[in-house]
């Protein structure tokens, strides 16, 4: 994947977990987002 977008929100970060690495965002896994820039 690139840089995410993090004007998404935590429910669109979610989401986007869900869908990309059909895992359930809330089960206990970790997600990393990183923006364009590397600082968020």
């Amino acid at each position: 994947m690139g840089p995410t977008d993090m004007r998404k929100g935590m429910d669109g970060l979610a989401m986007l977990a869900q869908e990309v690495l059909k895992q359930d965002p809330f089960a206990g896994h970790l997600f990393v987002f990183r923006g364009r820039q590397g600082h968020l």
